[in-house]
């Protein structure tokens, strides 16, 4: 499938707590899943070419700071992906924001990997890691839309290190932070959510609405993710 200069990406131990962290969020929350996802690192020439499903976003000219730039969460015919990260790429960003923050560039680069590995788990999860409607979130989802989706991802990273503030996530934080701030909007969008970034079963609840509208129609959006609908919650009494 790969050259061999691909190699199956391994979890730190940090990595490996964050993702426990994010298991637990989701399992709570009507996913399920009985192993990770493939994961591999190399450089972005070394990978096959994309063929997925969603191809607005896979075709779009990303900035140098957007995550799905550094790495990929790909998926064909609505099956279950592979997470790709671009080590090239993730290097050459990663000096940029050390030289601008005044950190070392080699825990920087550290820090974006795990930056890159949640986000693309992230987008693993709201995939296909349904338990409710799963064929129906399977299939709608290379037609949501993108802030929807990289919002969720976005999250994904800021949930795996909620209420953590020891040194090592306080780096982290400021680098996904800088990150953010040089983003394009789908990946700045969460942040509307302001304080609310923390309600995590109540976002995850209007996601998966969200997702179920690929069949429903209720015309759910980004705006009732953010917002809620008391709308929607008085004509259907279902929508948080």
């Amino acid at each position: 499938m790969f050259t061999s200069s691909i190699k199956p990406y391994r979890f730190n131990i940090l990595e490996c707590y964050l993702l426990k962290r994010i298991e637990k969020i989701y399992l709570d929350s009507a996913y399920a899943f009985y192993r990770w996802p493939e994961v591999y690192i190399g450089d972005i020439h070394d990978f096959p070419p994309i063929n997925n499903d969603k191809y607005d976003t896979i075709n779009k000219d990303y900035n140098s700071h957007d995550i799905d730039y550094l790495g990929h969460y790909v998926y064909q015919n609505s099956n279950e992906g592979h997470i790709r990260i671009y080590k090239d790429r993730i290097k050459d960003c990663a000096f940029r924001i050390a030289k601008n923050l005044g950190i070392n560039g080699f825990h920087v680069m550290n820090d974006l990997l795990t930056i890159v590995l949640i986000h693309e788990i992230g987008h693993w999860f709201t995939h296909s890691c349904h338990v409710n409607n799963k064929n129906i979130r399977l299939k709608g989802f290379a037609s949501q839309a993108e802030i929807m989706v990289e919002s969720m991802a976005q999250l994904t990273v800021v949930w795996s290190m909620m209420k953590l503030k020891n040194d090592a996530i306080k780096r982290i934080t400021l680098v996904f932070e800088y990150l953010v701030e040089r983003q394009s909007y789908p990946y700045q969008a969460f942040k509307e959510l302001g304080k609310k970034q923390t309600h995590v079963k109540t976002l995850l609840k209007r996601y998966g609405y969200i997702a179920d509208d690929y069949e429903n129609n209720y015309g759910l959006d980004f705006n009732y993710f953010l917002h809620g609908d008391k709308i929607y919650k008085k004509k259907k009494n279902i929508f948080p």
